[in-house]
């Protein structure tokens, strides 16, 4: 029981034991728990009725608050006298639950005081002053959330006494009573990173609940029961925090609650929900005030005060924090009015005063004194503060290698510093220590009094040395250094150390785990000076390693930065420090032989967004990016580093659109939420919103055209409307209706007199934007449905996309000018004109980017960056960059120049490979439908099939095991032969399929030639005598085929019809077939190498075991989550390694018919293993998906290889598992080599 309520029962204690009749009121206590039926009868043994009541009142105080609580309601009916008593010290949430339901009694001071207490209201300063203006005005905007939740905030400078004041303000008796009877509850949040500010949501959940549940375990949970707190237990509670800096923190106590915040930042609260009350603070003390701190201070009256307390409120400029630390130093030294009116007067004070860029610059002439009276150790230790940049927070350990003291004595110093406030504490969850921060004007002041900043940096470099020996790197985690080691050796004049940590690897490699990559593209582009005068191309090579991997860094697991560094060219600096780490290092490693003829025109892959992006677009003057999606934000990015800037959230739904005015002073956007936002392009604040249409599609951009000087903006919905609108006002301009479906895109003219809208109508319409009349309508596109249009710069012609082609046509007759293709699988879905016109750019939906020759129609240049969708184009505004976003996450800055000239051509990944040969030779077909025979590590083409011959794509190739002949077969069910001979290469066709042919291969001996394809059948080819066999018995497409061993004289083959057929293969007949009746289509199937046993997987994820002699089902395993698309055998027969459409690896024992492991998957949405292989020793395994990686055949990964594309469809090894080949989705061919070690 508190102390109020015992005190309450021993005041009434004889007026309760007087009247108090026990039996009266022992039941509602027996009831409520509050007494046991041992305490009845230790009661009812008293002999008289006043010794009961007596003995009652000694066990109440044991048994809580609920014990009074409980008397008091037991006497409200018969002793209603003695009831009254006790309810004004009833428990605070009782007290204020009885006023809010009515009650007579009013708060009184004590009880007041009592809810702040409880509600970790701070006590008044020891010096406190009222400020009534600055109170009326925070006391109204808090009586505005009397009848409905909302925000008051409270803004000004550091140090204005906003805290002060918000504290103050709820101590009055009448507001509490009136506006909060649920209580106030005060939270200090300062700088807090995420985890201390789910330990600061948990601690008022524990204050709120009086259920006492466990803790939430997150913030979004702690959210939440905040949220059902708020509501249930405190409905009129406010609920006031201190201290706010970011907006996300305000948001996360967005509860729909009332709800103070005293901030610096006025902006903090523009992403949370409800009315907001603003309420500046920028008034300092009066005079008045100001004589009456210090008069306080100095314990001496008003009238007392010597002149100097007029002259130095005149200096401080009436700024609160620095009169009162004024003041506190006159109250040690009550007599030094004159020498510290001096000092804050003195010439260097004054000179010191106009350097400094803040409108109180007292302030300064206040930290100087604060500093001066510091003892001289702890003074020259807090000046050596001035290496830090302000906003820092300063590690203990940091401090203790600059300070060159132990642990201990860094936390006692810092303890002593932020009791005199010259240094603020704060605790770093994630590196488990203090952290410490300097006010920014204390931080100037040290600055501007230190005379060797450069030797105060290179002691700062030259400890750090010490500690780790001179190999940086090596360095850990203090949750500074990493952060700032280059701007101290740029500080410090240690170039030549700059340039060196910035082109090592192993610098490089720990920094990025630490920082991310974008801060440390960053440091390339903030020390670009410095570094292009030292090691150019050095720090050239890995400011573009870090770029074009970008994304890469966001993965996890964290890629080997090694095994990323021996995919750069073989000249970079990267490479080369890569190939000797990878010598000396016990990991395996794999070099791309073919990377140098690859030349990748990327400049930077950003990933910022959750979920596909939908559209970016460069500012006018290409610095910056900003790009949306489906993650239903905008973010703006610079250009050059990829590091986010703002964060716009504000739609409900996927962000479809998004670009800058034309003097990037605002962004506009559209989503699917159906509204428009208008944007500060400097802080992200929201300016305007429109509601223009009831379904806004894809397109809403702001106007390119001067003579609107970004006032107003073109859009289109779904509802068949184009309308230009007052970029200011919303107001309708003109509205354009001519589509009879949903308009996809929309552009102005560059001269603002014509707009194109392109609809799912199949048309698109040209309109005057002065009449609003329609000119043209062009429907060249046969009615498919349109995806982009844009104007030409600088005329009138525009480009408009469907299917997959880019028609360039006159907006003033419709006439057509040319059409720009791309292949006809494929369909695009976004195009525009280069400034100058001269090229067009599209995103298509086979990854890739086109880049087409706006005169003569022709392709000039594709590139493969993505593995998704590809959503958008745009050029920057010197057209020599062009952005591309994707559904895969991605945006990717392109050279433009660099992608014109690469000579692209594709492999399809229906390929062979003979490592048999020497060199060993692989087969491929490419995107022309010819077919490259290429030799050795640098695949050097030694023929190529006749492009005149090549009707269809081919589906299907293989290599005769004496590499003498070829074969492929075709979409339209041809198959060719070509037989290498020392006199040339003889070709022939066989015609015998009427669908595409899916699989071949030779006999062993190369006399036999086995096909399967889409018509369901089988056929043996005769090489010799031209006479084929075929096989019937399968009814749907054969995708797969193996061949034993010559002494067999058998095949088997896979179909889509759930079957796995082994046939004789000279008369082709059946001989069994392999048949479960719960088995569907067969994705994949191998032979073990003793030929015993045939493994088949499906699109039932199960995966089966067959007796190779009569076809009987040994085993069926189950556990994969997806569609198992691959299988194969280890050399001795043993183990069965699977891989499933969601990325998971399997490994199995066959004999005892058990999964032995399950390896950590490929990562990401729709990953499929389509290629599996164990080494011959059977210790080791390759899958590939994404990306290839090798694993020991207990599940470790050993390492992870990076595809350009989005997936591969096969991979093949050498039999010493050395050598790696396989294509990718975007057509590359990788022939991957194991690093030798030394």
């Amino acid at each position: 029981m508190d102390e109020r309520a015992r005190s309450s029962l021993l005041v009434n204690r004889v007026s309760i034991i007087k009247d108090l009749k026990v039996q009266h009121v022992i039941n509602p206590l027996l009831s409520a728990k509050v007494l046991t039926l041992d305490d009845e009868e230790e009661i009812f043994a008293e002999t008289t009725s006043k010794r009961r009541a007596a003995k009652l009142l000694d066990i109440l105080p044991s048994r809580g608050n609920l014990a009074f609580v409980s008397l008091y309601k037991s006497l409200q009916d018969q002793y209603s006298h003695l009831a009254e008593l006790l309810a004004k010290d009833l428990p605070t949430s009782d007290r204020l639950e009885k006023i809010q339901n009515g009650g007579k009694r009013k708060m009184s001071t004590i009880d007041v005081e009592t809810v702040l207490v409880e509600g970790g209201v701070p006590p008044r300063p020891r010096v406190f002053i009222k400020r009534p203006v600055q109170s009326q005005q925070i006391r109204n905007a808090l009586q505005q959330l009397k009848d409905e939740p909302g925000w008051v905030v409270v803004h000004g400078m550091g140090g204005s006494g906003k805290s002060v004041l918000a504290s103050e303000v709820v101590r009055e008796q009448e507001l509490l009573e009136e506006c909060f009877p649920g209580g106030v509850f005060w939270v200090s949040l300062g700088q807090v990173d995420k985890p201390m500010l789910l330990m600061k949501m948990q601690n008022l959940c524990s204050l709120l609940d009086k259920e006492h549940q466990a803790p939430p375990r997150n913030a979004e949970e702690a959210k939440d029961r905040l949220r059902l707190l708020f509501t249930h237990q405190h409905p009129r509670a406010l609920l006031i925090l201190d201290d706010v800096w970011t907006a996300r923190d305000a948001k996360m106590f967005d509860v729909r609650c009332r709800t103070m915040v005293t901030t610096r930042d006025s902006s903090v609260t523009d992403a949370v929900r409800g009315n907001i009350s603003m309420v500046p603070i920028r008034e300092g003390f009066s005079k008045e005030q100001s004589d009456e701190v210090l008069a306080t201070w100095t314990e001496t009256k008003v009238s007392d005060l010597p002149p100097e307390a007029g002259q130095i409120y005149t200096e401080c400029g009436g700024h609160p924090l620095a009169i009162c630390m004024i003041g506190a130093l006159l109250k040690d030294h009550p007599n030094r009015w004159q020498y510290y009116l001096k000092l804050l007067q003195n010439k260097k004070m004054s000179k010191f005063k106009k350097t400094l860029p803040y409108e109180y610059q007292s302030l300064a002439e206040a930290i100087a004194i604060s500093v001066d009276h510091l003892d001289t150790e702890i003074r020259d230790l807090y000046q050596q503060f001035a290496v830090f940049d302000n906003d820092t927070l300063v590690p203990t350990q940091v401090l203790s290698i600059l300070w060159a003291e132990e642990i201990e004595f860094v936390e006692d110093t810092m303890d002593e510093l932020c009791k005199k406030s010259l240094a603020f504490q704060s605790w770093d969850e994630k590196q488990k220590t203090f952290v410490y921060t300097v006010h920014d004007l204390q931080l100037d002041y040290l600055k501007e009094q230190c005379d060797d900043m450069q030797s105060l940096h290179a002691t700062l470099v030259s400890r750090y040395e010490k500690v780790c020996k001179g190999e940086f790197h090596t360095l850990q985690d203090d949750g500074y250094i990493h952060w700032h080691m280059e701007d101290h050796l740029a500080a410090s004049g240690r170039v030549n150390d700059l340039c060196s940590i910035l082109s090592s690897l192993d610098w490089v490699g720990s920094k990025v785990k630490i920082t991310g990559p974008s801060f440390l593209v960053e440091q390339y582009v903030k020390h670009g000076k410095i570094l292009c005068q030292n090691r150019g191309q050095q720090l050239r090579d890995f400011e573009s390693f870090l770029r074009t991997n970008l994304h890469r860094f966001f993965e996890d697991p964290f890629p080997d930065i090694i095994q990323l560094g021996l995919n750069q060219y073989s000249k970079s600096e990267v490479y080369q420090q890569a190939l000797s780490r990878a010598t000396q290092n016990d990991s395996c490693y794999f070099v791309w032989s073919g990377k140098d003829t690859v030349k990748d025109p990327t400049q930077l892959t950003v990933k910022v967004h959750s979920g596909g992006v939908h559209f970016a677009k460069f500012s006018p003057d290409g610095n910056r990016v900003a790009s949306c999606g489906e993650d239903c934000s905008i973010k703006v990015w610079d250009a050059h580093t990829g590091q986010v800037q703002l964060t716009l959230e504000g739609h409900r739904d996927v962000v479809y659109c998004c670009g800058f005015s034309p003097d990037g002073a605002t962004i506009v956007s559209c989503a699917a939420d159906r509204l428009i936002h208008v944007w500060n392009a400097a802080n992200g604040k929201l300016m305007h919103t429109f509601h223009a249409f009831k379904r806004v599609t894809p397109c809403g951009t702001p106007t390119r055209t001067p003579s609107f000087d970004g006032t107003k903006l073109v859009c289109c919905s779904g509802e068949g409307l184009v309308k230009i609108l007052d970029s200011i006002s919303g107001a309708e301009l003109h509205t354009f209706t001519a589509h009879t479906d949903s308009v996809r895109c929309c552009d102005i003219s560059t001269d603002g007199s014509l707009v194109v809208s392109a609809s799912t109508d199949g048309t698109a319409v040209v309109w005057d934007t002065k009449s609003a009349k329609q000119i043209t309508t062009y429907s060249g596109h046969n009615r498919s449905a349109l995806t982009a249009c844009s104007f030409k710069p600088e005329s009138h012609v525009v480009a408009s996309s469907a299917d997959h082609q880019v028609h360039v046509w006159d907006a003033t007759t419709a006439e057509k000018l040319g059409v720009c293709k791309a292949h006809k699988s494929t369909f695009i879905q976004h195009c525009c004109f280069s400034p100058d016109g001269s090229l067009i750019a599209g995103g298509l939906s086979n990854f890739s980017i086109h880049l087409w020759d706006a005169e003569s129609m022709e392709c000039v240049a594709m590139h493969y960056g993505h593995t998704m969708w590809v959503y958008c184009v745009a050029f920057s505004a010197n057209g020599k960059q062009l952005l591309s976003s994707s559904e895969d996450e991605k945006v990717i800055l392109w050279d433009v120049e660099g992608a014109k000239r690469i000579d692209y051509m594709g492999l399809k990944r229906d390929f062979d490979v003979n490592f048999d040969a020497d060199p060993f030779v692989i087969i491929a077909p490419d995107n022309n439908d010819t077919l490259r025979v290429m030799k050795g590590n640098q695949a050097e083409v030694v023929h190529q099939s006749d492009v005149s011959f090549a009707k269809s794509r081919i589906r299907a190739c293989c290599i005769c095991p004496s590499g003498d002949k070829v074969a492929y077969g075709c979409e339209d069910g041809v198959v060719k032969l070509l037989h290498f001979t020392p006199t040339g290469v003889k070709s022939r066709e066989l015609v015998g399929h009427n669908e595409a042919v899916r699989c071949c291969s030779f006999s062993r001996d190369g006399r036999v030639l086995i096909t399967g394809g889409d018509d369901s059948k089988v056929l043996i080819w005769e090489l010799q005598n031209k006479t084929s066999i075929e096989c019937v018995g399968h009814r749907e497409s054969v995708r797969h085929l193996k061949v034993f061993s010559p002494k067999r004289k058998k095949f088997l083959t896979a179909s889509y019809d759930g079957t796995i057929k082994v046939w004789d293969m000279m008369w082709g007949m059946q001989e069994f077939s392999c048949e479960d009746e719960n088995e569907q289509w067969v994705l994949s199937c191998d032979l073990c190498p003793d030929e015993s046993k045939i493994a088949s997987t499906s699109v039932d994820r199960a995966v089966r075991i067959w007796d190779a002699k009569d076809g009987a089902l040994l085993h069926k395993f189950t556990g994969h989550v997806d569609c198992i698309r691959s299988c194969a055998f280890n050399l001795d027969s043993s183990i069965l390694a699977t891989g499933d459409d969601a990325g998971y690896v399997k490994v199995w024992d066959i004999e005892k018919g058990e999964e032995i492991v399950t390896c950590d998957h490929h990562s990401g949405g729709g990953v499929w293993v389509r290629g599996l292989q164990f080494s011959s020793d059977g210790k080791q395994l390759v899958s590939a998906a994404n990306n290839v990686k090798w694993w020991t055949v207990d599940g470790k990964l050993l390492q992870t290889f990076h595809i350009k594309g989005s997936f591969v469809k096969s991979l093949q090894a050498s039999k010493d598992f050395k050598t790696f080949v396989t294509i990718d989705s975007s057509g590359f061919l990788y022939i991957l080599n194991l690093v030798e070690k030394k």
